[in-house]
């Protein structure tokens, strides 16, 4: 007999350990480093991960991930209005027939009109069974932007000819370093964007300002004195270059701002080779209109998303989620993509 449990009790911990090892794979940051680990899934005194038991031993598990810290002290996690659950590190052992897809029908039925269960980076196995399952699925687009001072690259491959024609007109849009502000939360223009992207400021400020393992900084959007939204940022260093990732944003994107200049200006003074950003959701002519070019993913053009280890190679992020009807919003940041590899 089997049996389906949430969330799993810290005395499982090395049952769930051992389990993903020997299901998933042995080799994985998230296996050898233990405060990486407790940091993405320990709340108290449990384990945020939906696991099948069968005679005490466990043969399918799947983690959860939450846009909305408050929703973890709730009794009732899954019947909560207008959250995503992000799933993550999905595995069965060989002879557990069908329950992992039994974890997969749970959520669904427990979150059915209420929340939105979704991931991102998902191995092409996983991406064709959501597929199966009725998931609205695809891959986020891949934006950049290249520094049009630089001739020689040693983080990208570039084997097109670049126009390098910059306007320096003044531009009333400007993109501003800045410390995350509760107060940006409560700008009339923009609480409805928290709705739109299930996401507050306590996740922002748990995420990325009190990450303990990533420095993150923060650029707002500015037009004159007006907040129009803001980029959650994360510079890398590697051989002796720097790039710039834009791992999420927050805020209007409805409209076109004009950034090239910025992103320009950005890049001179840190000296970065390009800026990227991963999303899917936000109309492409908007992103386009704003400065950034999209990867085609052609052997003429290499924007890297790994750098620990490095890897020279384009990457594209699959997405899925559920239910389908919904309209969602996906960046670099979320599910559990960008944390130490």
């Amino acid at each position: 007999m089997t049996k389906i449990i949430f969330p799993l009790k810290l005395q499982h911990k090395e049952k769930l350990l051992e389990h993903l090892r020997t299901n998933w794979t042995n080799n994985h940051i998230l296996l050898k480093n233990k405060k990486i680990f407790n940091w993405m899934y320990k709340f108290k005194n449990s384990i945020n991960f939906l696991t099948v038991f069968e005679k005490r031993k466990i043969i399918s598990s799947i983690g959860l991930l939450f846009n909305s810290y408050n929703s973890l002290k709730k009794k009732n996690i899954f019947y909560l209005d207008n959250q995503v659950i992000w799933l993550t590190m999905w595995s069965s052992s060989k002879n557990s027939k069908n329950s992992g897809l039994n974890l997969i029908y749970f959520l669904i039925k427990k979150t059915i009109n209420k929340s939105i269960i979704g991931t991102v980076g998902c191995s092409l196995h996983a991406y064709k069974i959501y597929k199966a399952l009725g998931f609205k699925c695809g891959y986020l687009n891949h934006y950049f932007f290249i520094n049009k001072k630089k001739k020689v690259f040693n983080l990208i491959k570039v084997n097109f000819k670049r126009k390098n024609n910059i306007n320096f007109k003044k531009n009333k849009n400007k993109l501003i370093f800045s410390g995350l502000k509760k107060s940006f939360f409560l700008i009339h223009d923009l609480k409805k964007f928290q709705n739109l992207y299930k996401k507050n400021f306590r996740y922002f400020l748990k995420k990325y300002e009190k990450n303990n393992f990533y420095k993150y900084k923060f650029i707002f959007l500015k037009e004159k004195n007006k907040v129009n939204g803001f980029f959650v940022t994360r510079e890398i260093k590697y051989l002796n270059s720097k790039c710039l990732r834009l791992i999420e944003y927050f805020g209007n994107f409805e409209k076109n701002f004009d950034l090239k200049n910025e992103f320009q200006r950005i890049c001179d003074n840190s000296n970065f080779e390009f800026i990227d950003f991963y999303n899917y959701g936000i109309k492409k002519n908007i992103l386009l209109s704003s400065g950034f070019l999209l990867n085609n993913f052609s052997n003429k053009l290499i924007i890297p998303n790994y750098f620990s280890p490095f890897v020279m190679k384009n990457i594209k992020l699959r997405f899925a989620y559920y239910p389908p009807n919904k309209k969602m919003l996906f960046f670099k940041g979320d599910c559990d993509q960008d944390r130490p590899n």
